[in-house]
């Protein structure tokens, strides 16, 4: 038997003549024509020679499967749909029915697509011009799709300042989408958007009506309506809709002259003005920032970005500051610089995902984002030169030009170099000795090297350090001085000026969560160790907890003599510069005894499990008795004993972290885990248990893994 054919035909908006040529040449030479009623009623003057067979609108399937029967037998069929057949028409069931049955191209029977005008372009043929820059459409009543997608497609389309068709805006069935999907526009478009409401376009009883954002819903609007909703740029004039391409901003309407600075064939120019609306439309915020790197540590980089932190405060500006890595001395000394907290930017241990968030969040608020790099811009994996590309972020450089001349520009110009797609704003010159030196190294200066200028040598604004790196803020008398005499000396060099704004885009939306059962901490009371001895928390891991649930108290091991709370949390810090005084406190070691034998969480870290330990002996050879909930002892070293990122596995998630310490412990205990190394994956470093005490050299980053890091300050029954 010959096999037939199937045609799949859009008849455009429902005049015959709006058809193709093409599309009415195929429906004349078939056989059987088979579609929704109406749709057949609106030709009914190019069909009266076929077979019709008419369905109900939700037939769509059983339309397929007679036209593929009909095929099969060796008919010639044609399957209608109005507009376009393939946009929300017949084509699209049709060939997932031909393809589950593993149909392919060149099978029979033989499927030819014939499109047609769509709904989208005959309602905005009848407004003028509504559509004339980019646009989607979505289906507001699809019984195929769950609502939740198509908010979430409104929303996206919103955001990006779409111009939108909404197609099948209400329904008998589904009155509500409409004021929902309105209330989501509301919140990214102003209310006087304009809005076309266009019913049975080239059809009988065609309707157009004008309406704005605020009031669409009050109009009468039912499944043949289609709306055009405009975007910022869209115009209404006197009865029309009109949204220009922006001929205006490149040429002169009038005399077709192209305006200065413009370039025929070249991409427009776009103003900050005009960056600043388009990335806001889109849920982007811009803001001028700067990465603040060196060549290695110790260059003078926290120094640079505290004082420059405090130039701008100073002028005015909210200043947002982060600094990449662990670290938990910089941010104390930033974050009074700027005047607000000091958040860790890092593509592992914070993760990426993160990462963009905080930097998204500080955009929408901030005047100018300063992050502070780590070691050298390359040093590490990931490494700061990989957070700045990642964000687009201009890198300023910090190289210390002591007893260096004309090596400044050699060393300069390779860092542009070694890895092309970084965006250099320019290099400082730190620890210069005189206005000759400064005149030296800028003629050895490349220039394709931008020069951000030269910072002289002073005293009275370095930061101390010791041991673990810089002096905690609370112990710097003149810390304010300090900041104040270094943002003074950058007034006059060209790193003081506003950098060039960044647009740091909206994070996607975050994946729904997987079905674990989340550890609670709801009416849990947890005491955090906060004084001088111990300082080293992130402040996200305190958000971390109250958003689990529990309430938060602060003691001093110190200063108080007893503590009571659910779970105890001992971050790490300084022990060993306070033995004498953390020895004497006889009563908050046996709090601490006390809670522990109660059955009750203790959580330790680095400097907390070293309070811990029976003694502990610091670098000058003085030992000093203390908790002893943990056997052993501690010893401060000469040198660095720990260093490195790395992540620990429990069961209830992987959490990243670090550790970084001058001492050793030698205990009798035996180690239930190892954490393990990032850079190579060895074994990292013991997490001993005991009862319900945790305690490890790791300084924990909670946000990598909520849910475990929720089981720390929780006993075993209470964490199942």
């Amino acid at each position: 038997m010959t096999s037939g054919c199937i045609h799949l035909i859009g008849i455009g908006p429902g005049d015959p003549r709006q058809m193709t040529l093409a599309a009415r040449e195929a429906l004349a030479g078939v056989e059987t024509v088979i579609g929704y009623r109406p749709y057949l009623e609106l030709i009914a003057e190019l069909i009266q020679a076929q077979d019709c067979l008419a369905s109900g609108m939700t037939e769509e399937l059983a339309r397929c499967r007679t036209a593929l029967e009909l095929a099969r037998q060796g008919r010639r069929v044609a399957l209608i749909s109005s507009g376009d057949v393939g946009l929300f028409g017949m084509a699209g069931p049709l060939f997932e029915l031909l393809f589950a049955e593993g149909w392919q191209p060149g099978d029979a029977p033989e499927v030819r697509v014939f499109p047609g005008i769509t709904a989208a372009s005959a309602c905005a043929a009848r407004l003028g011009a509504p559509l004339n820059q980019d646009f989607c459409v979505i289906s507001l009543s699809d019984q195929l799709t769950p609502w939740s997608t198509i908010a979430a497609r409104v929303e996206a389309a919103a955001q990006a300042d779409l111009l939108i068709a909404l197609y099948n805006p209400r329904s008998r069935r589904r009155q509500e989408q409409l004021l929902w999907a309105r209330d989501i526009l509301l919140r990214h478009r102003p209310a006087d958007t304009p809005v076309a409401i266009v019913t049975a376009a080239y059809r009988d009883g065609e309707q157009v009506v004008l309406r704005t954002l605020a009031d669409v819903a009050e109009a009468e609007i039912g499944m043949l309506s289609t709306l055009i909703i405009g975007n910022r740029s869209t115009q209404r004039r006197d009865g029309c809709l009109f949204t220009p391409r922006g001929y205006r901003r490149k040429y002169h309407l009038t005399d077709g002259r192209v305006r200065d600075g413009e370039t025929p064939g070249r991409t427009l120019r776009m103003s900050e003005q005009e960056a600043q609306a388009r990335a806001a439309a889109a849920g982007s915020h811009r803001c001028p920032a700067l990465f603040l790197a060196a060549t290695s540590s110790g260059q003078g980089k926290t120094t640079l970005a505290a004082a420059l932190a405090r130039y701008h405060r100073r002028a005015g500006r909210r200043v947002r500051v982060f600094k990449i890595g662990p670290d938990f001395l910089d941010p104390m000394i930033l974050a009074r610089a700027a005047g607000a907290e000091v958040e860790p930017l890092d593509l592992w241990m914070v993760g990426e995902a993160a990462c963009q968030c905080a930097l998204h969040r500080a955009a929408a608020e901030a005047d100018l984002i300063l992050v502070e790099g780590a070691m050298g811009l390359f040093d590490g994996d990931p490494s700061g030169a990989d957070l700045a590309e990642r964000f687009g972020l201009p890198v300023a450089v910090l190289i210390d030009a002591r007893g260096m001349g004309q090596t400044f520009g050699a060393l300069a110009l390779g860092l542009v170099h070694y890895r092309p797609s970084l965006r250099i704003a320019g290099v400082i010159a730190n620890r210069v000795g005189s206005v000759r030196h400064t005149e030296m190294l800028r003629a050895g200066l490349p220039a394709e090297v931008p020069w951000l200028g030269a910072i002289p040598r002073f005293d009275e604004a370095a930061l101390p350090s010791r041991h673990l790196g810089l002096v905690q803020a609370e112990e710097i008398a003149d810390l304010e001085q300090r900041l104040d005499a270094a943002a003074a000396r950058l007034a006059d060099i060209p790193l003081a000026e506003l950098p060039a704004a960044v647009e740091f885009p909206a994070p996607p939306p975050e994946p729904p969560p997987e079905p674990l059962p989340a550890p609670s901490l709801a009416g849990r009371r947890i005491a955090v160790a906060r004084d001088a001895a111990f300082s080293f928390l992130y402040a996200a891991n305190l958000r971390l907890l109250e958003a689990l649930g529990a309430e938060l108290i602060f003691f001093s091991p110190l200063q108080d003599s007893a503590v009571e709370a659910d779970a105890i949390y001992l971050p790490g810090g300084y022990p060993e510069l306070h033995l004498p005084t953390l020895a004497a406190n006889q009563a908050m070691h046996q709090a601490l005894r006390a809670h522990v034998a109660a059955d009750r969480p203790l959580y330790a870290e680095c400097g907390g499990m070293l309070y811990l330990l029976e003694s502990l002996t610091d670098k000058h050879g003085q030992s000093a008795r203390l908790v002893g909930l943990l056997p052993g002892h501690g010893c401060l070293q000469p040198r660095l004993a720990g260093l490195g990122m790395q992540r620990l596995v429990t069961p209830a998630g992987t959490l990243h972290g670090h550790s970084f310490h001058h001492s050793t412990m030698d205990t009798p205990l035996i180690p239930s885990t190892y954490s393990i190394r990032q850079r190579d994956g060895g074994q990292g470093e013991p997490v001993y248990r005991q009862g319900t005490l945790t305690a490890s050299y790791l300084h924990l980053y909670f946000p990598s893994a909520p849910q475990a890091a929720a089981t720390l300050f929780l006993n075993a029954v209470q964490a199942t």
